[in-house]
């Protein structure tokens, strides 16, 4: 119990120590559930869905009316697959020609919100080319999708990503241009295939996407086909996915396995197209607004970095993020979303044997008694056993026992003298004077 009592004492900084049992786990208790309650993040207005599927989805994204920032931000919640696990939703921009809306409006399912690298990833889209043996011919599906203001696509995390034999495919860096990366796959057997199959150029091939692109469009080179080598690789693909998500295998190509992840077919002009890959996905990056910190925070009424302990950051030729300040966590777009963080509830926050002690904004560690600590820096303090101090306890301690054998031989003499007499009656007798 006092082990407990101490553990909860540093990470709830309980200074008074209590005698009675009763009235310290009582106390104890209240201050867990008022410090988890502190800790605990708003990510999602209040009275709107926090979560889909699983998924959080914090503001400023929104499930429902008036729950997001703007309609940009606005997801959808739906049932789709067969064991009705609900999944959120985002739609594309949609391309217009000639004041005509095109096929290109897809639905994408979101896979995770990170608020404080102002990132998104979605389902990528997939591109294939199959070929059929009863046509004799490759049936070819790509497609292109704009994810419009203010998401634009990550070029750092992201590949443009290549699977099949016999392959060249390319990707489109601006819609107003003709210009365009390629990358080739190539594998001529099946042995090949097994023995070097890589995302090298034998199987599959990535390459790094222009620091300028931001939308995605994706198609084939017609001089290259599936004809020669769909015995093995009837099918390939194309795509642009988040490299650090994708390892490839060489059953993507032998069993037609992505083939379930290519963007369907769109029944109308102008009708959105459901997709429903989850398996490779594709880091959007998002912004708030397109201005910089100093100009959004002129204007008080439409700042989105609303939470005390707050800080924007601007993003260069896109506009500005919110993130909380160092020593709090939450959502920094939400009216006191930034609560302080309890560093203390990390074991290794401290170096054993020293002590957390966790305050508003931050926390500090201690040495116990006899150990000192190697750095006065705050933070993750190293304690070292204090071989100073405890040679000078020892010392102290061996010279106190010393001064005490000397006190006790030189006594009074008259209190030894009275002892003798007694001891000497004791045996002989009392004299006569």
């Amino acid at each position: 119990m006092n082990m407990m009592k101490e553990k909860k004492r540093n990470s709830l900084q309980v200074v008074p120590t209590l005698y009675s049992t009763g009235v310290t786990m009582i106390l104890t208790q209240l201050l867990l559930h008022i410090k988890s309650t502190e800790s605990a993040s708003i990510m999602a207005l209040p009275g709107c869905q926090e979560s889909c599927g699983g998924i959080p989805i914090p503001y400023p994204f929104g499930i429902g009316l008036n729950c997001s920032r703007n309609d940009a931000f606005n997801v959808t919640c739906r049932t789709t697959d067969n064991n009705g696990t609900p999944t959120p939703y985002r739609a594309s921009s949609p391309t217009y020609n000639n004041g005509t809306p095109t096929p290109h409006i897809i639905i994408f399912p979101i896979l995770n919100i990170i608020l404080s690298l102002g990132q998104l990833r979605v389902g990528s889209l997939v591109a294939s080319r199959c070929y059929n043996t009863t046509t004799k011919k490759d049936d070819i599906n790509t497609g292109a999708v704009e994810f419009g203001e203010p998401f634009w696509l990550n070029t750092e995390k992201n590949k443009f990503t290549v699977i099949g034999c016999n392959t060249l495919a390319y990707l489109g860096l601006d819609s107003s241009t003709n210009s365009s990366v390629g990358c080739l796959s190539s594998c001529d057997s099946l042995e090949i295939l097994n023995k070097y199959g890589s995302c090298s150029g034998i199987g599959c091939c990535k390459t790094a996407i222009p620091k300028e692109t931001s939308d995605v469009a994706v198609w084939f080179d017609n001089r290259t086909s599936n004809s020669e080598v769909h015995n093995f690789s009837r099918c390939s693909y194309a795509t642009v996915l988040d490299e650090a998500a994708f390892n490839f295998q060489t059953n993507y190509i032998t069993n037609d396995s992505l083939s379930s992840l290519v963007l369907p077919k769109t029944a109308g002009v102008g009708q959105p197209i459901l997709y429903e890959s989850q398996s490779l996905p594709v880091l959007v990056n998002w912004v708030i607004g397109g201005t910089t910190c100093d100009i959004a925070q002129t204007n008080k009424s439409s700042y989105a970095c609303t939470s005390d302990h707050s800080i924007c950051l601007t993003i260069k030729d896109h506009g500005y993020l919110c993130n909380c300040s160092d020593g709090y966590e939450g959502n920094p777009y939400l009216d006191g979303g930034c609560q302080d963080t309890n560093e203390c509830v990390n074991q290794n926050a401290c170096s054993k044997p020293g002590k957390c002690h966790n305050y508003e904004g931050g926390y500090r560690c201690s040495c116990p008694f006899g150990w000192r600590s190697i750095h006065n820096n705050p933070g993750p303090a190293e304690c070292d056993l204090n071989v100073a101090l405890v040679t000078d306890i020892f010392r102290g301690n061996s010279e106190l026992l010393t001064k005490c054998t000397w006190v006790k031989s030189i006594e009074d003499p008259r209190q030894q003298q009275n002892e003798s007499h007694a001891a000497f009656f004791s045996h002989v007798g009392p004299t006569i004077d």
